[in-house]
């Protein structure tokens, strides 16, 4: 007697499934009306403004007509994906293996979810123009994005490589690829530096600043000084700028600074190549887990830094880097030098480099106790080196704060929470409503999604392991009234970037999924860097730097009129020499006379310049040369310029160009 069927107790998943059997039928037709629908919300996301600093997005065309309006950049790395998408899945369906239903359409669906918001607004909008877009649209959309690749290759791709990804492991290829695509970066980051540079959207904040203690150094004129009115170490620690003065005693010229960040910051992918080797996976995902770090937003935004340049601090971040992977091969000594030299860049490593020491005492701790051992620190026995260094960095840190004179500026920040160290401290409970009400801010959300989604969710969290020293450093940049301080583009996450890949390259091990997380996150990454990034084809997301800086006006470009006849006129002025105050952008280009100052910071510091020597009592006239652009108003107010200009007039100097809303004065 046969037995009767037995009912699915899950009517949804009845539903599902003849819905995924009714799909597969014509699976060509589907996919290729998915690609479309995802390739149109590509576009349309990309055609509009997402803001870095803040996290707001400008819809700056109707619905139906924001596809068109991307760029033709944009529509090739989005064809490019979506085809690459479309070839494995339709080669896998077609090739009759016999893969689960369900894995079979996840791919699809993922790519679905991913649509869905964008297509839904997009819907409205045709129906009512005046509905909202949303800036989590593009994250949402690059998150599912990357789940759906690596859903597509985990399930299916891996099959069809199998044999010549084995083939492919014992040759150099994937190393080669790797250093190929490192070059590349660098060289496109340098450049890109340099247009903005000679574009007059560069500096002089804070690059010059930087800088300029380089080259005082190199002169002579003080170790490590800024400015005569200022300690050495009075907003950042940065011992290890000593290192650049013999370079740049061999080559005197800004590009060392912008090489220096560009090889900073595409170096370190070599080295994610070398730690997620070290953590067990395989050249060819580790070769995808290093082109996930460079085409992450992030790396490309810090490399100009909302137009405020190079800062010391990419110099630390192949530091940090390079201390993870010799700890992780067991070199301690190596990989304390190569902390050393990270620390010395700014002060805040030297927080993360002691949180992290704490943790990894953490970790031997459990695992003597419990036996639960880690394969990363499973060669670490005791707890006490690692905690006693730990304890080191804290008093180094407290030391370096309260004895290099930084102490003042960086208090002065969190003024709202408190006027002392102990009282910032405690303000999540001594003042909760201002506490927590600026972590819980939009722009609070925005940064973090903006930061994290890069680095491939799924996995991020099972290596939760490495976030554990990076609570307290995200926590402190929430809490902090100060608009960049969440903002992806600034510096002040950088050094957190290194524990964030190691987690999640430890958390696709975990779940034994490394090739295809890799291959997530460098989808990812690419999609998100269409909307926040600073590669070739992303998105304008620094109109707000520029509306700032010269309005609504296309002034200063490369090539431009006005462009040529200003350079002309402040290589005159590098070739004399002498001391100058100028605007923040013009000061950039003047960095070589050594003797500079800016005309917002001349004029708040006025007090202090009075009086000192070869200042005296009017300490404008110590300056040979004042260059004042007049319609630049990103490093100083309009008002202040033209104070300034007006106060010069007074006291005896005399136009020697004025031309292009530019007035150049010189001392008689």
């Amino acid at each position: 007697m046969k037995s009767k069927p037995v009912a699915h107790s899950n009517h949804l998943t009845d539903i599902a499934t003849q819905a995924s059997t009714a799909i597969l039928r014509r699976p060509t037709l589907v996919l290729l009306a998915t690609c479309v629908l995802w390739l149109m919300c590509l576009t349309s996301l990309a055609s509009r403004v997402h803001l870095v600093m803040g996290y707001n997005v400008i819809a700056t065309a109707p619905a139906q007509l924001e596809p068109w309006m991307a760029s033709s950049a944009s529509w090739f790395i989005g064809t490019l994906l979506i085809s690459l998408w479309f070839i494995v899945q339709a080669g896998s369906n077609s090739e009759g293996r016999s893969y689960d239903l369900h894995y079979r359409v996840w791919p699809l669906c993922t790519l679905w979810i991913a649509c869905g918001p964008t297509a839904i607004i997009q819907l409205l909008r045709t129906a009512s123009p005046d509905t909202s877009v949303f800036f989590t649209e593009c994250i949402w959309f690059s998150l599912w994005t990357g789940i759906s690749f690596a859903s597509l290759n985990h399930q299916m791709l891996s099959d069809w490589l199998a044999t010549r990804l084995r083939h492919a492991e014992r040759t150099s290829l994937p190393i080669f690829l790797t250093c190929l695509t490192s070059a590349c970066a660098a060289i496109y980051f340098f450049f890109q530096t340099r247009y903005y540079f000679d574009s007059f959207l560069l500096g002089y904040n804070d690059f010059g600043h930087f800088a300029i203690r380089v080259i005082n150094s190199s002169r002579g004129n003080g170790l490590l000084r800024e400015s005569p009115v200022l300690p050495t170490f009075w907003d950042h620690f940065n011992p290890g700028l000593l290192l650049l003065v013999p370079i740049w005693r061999i080559w005197p010229s800004e590009n060392l600074f912008f090489a220096l960040q560009a090889i900073s910051l595409t170096s370190s992918s070599l080295i994610v190549f070398a730690i997620a080797r070290r953590l067990g996976h395989s050249h060819w995902a580790s070769m995808a887990w290093s082109i996930a770090w460079l085409a992450q937003p992030t790396l490309g935004q810090i490399n100009i830094a909302y137009t405020y340049g190079w800062h010391p601090i990419s110099l630390a971040i192949p530091g940090l880097l390079l201390a993870i992977w010799l700890t992780l091969r067991g070199q301690y000594a190596w990989a304390s030098v190569a902390a050393c030299l990270a620390m010395s860049m700014e002060e805040g490593v030297i927080v993360i480099v002691g949180l992290c020491l704490a943790s990894m005492a953490g970790q031997v701790y459990l695992t003597n106790r419990f036996g639960r051992a880690d394969p990363c620190w499973e060669k670490l026995t005791s707890v006490w080196p690692w905690l006693v260094s730990s304890c080191v960095c804290a008093v180094g840190f407290v030391a370096v704060y309260q004895l290099s004179g930084l102490a003042d500026f960086q208090t002065g920040r969190f003024a709202r929470l408190g006027t002392t160290a102990s009282e910032i401290i405690l303000s999540p409970i001594s003042k909760p409503t201002l506490f927590w009400g600026e972590v819980g801010r939009w722009e609070s959300f925005g940064f973090l999604m903006a930061l994290l989604i890069p680095c491939y969710l799924p996995t991020l969290c099972f290596g939760w392991k490495w976030l554990i020293p990076t609570l307290l450093p995200l926590g402190v940049l929430l809490a902090w009234d100060h608009a960049p301080a969440k903002s992806i583009t600034f510096q002040y996450s950088s050094t957190l970037l290194p524990l964030f890949w190691c987690a999640t390259m430890s958390g696709s091990i975990i779940r034994q999924t490394s090739l295809s997380s890799a291959i997530g996150a460098v989808t990812t990454c690419l999609t998100l860097s269409t909307f926040l990034g600073l590669l070739p084809y992303s998105s304008p997301n620094l109109l707000d730097v520029v509306g700032r800086t010269y309005g609504t006006t296309d002034a200063r470009k490369t090539g431009s009129e006005d462009n040529r006849w200003l350079t002309e006129q402040l290589q005159q002025i590098s070739q004399d020499g002498g001391p100058v105050l100028a605007t923040g952008r013009l000061a950039a280009h003047l960095i070589s006379n050594g003797d500079i100052e800016t005309v917002g910071q001349f004029l708040e510091r006025i007090d202090a310049y009075t009086g000192l020597p070869t200042y005296g009592t009017m300490p404008l006239q110590h300056f040979h040369w004042i260059a004042l652009d007049t319609m630049e108003t990103f490093q100083q107010s309009q008002q202040q310029t033209l104070a300034l200009e007006e106060m010069a007039y007074e006291q005896g100097f005399t136009l020697h160009a004025q031309e292009h809303s530019v007035v150049i004065l010189r001392r008689n």
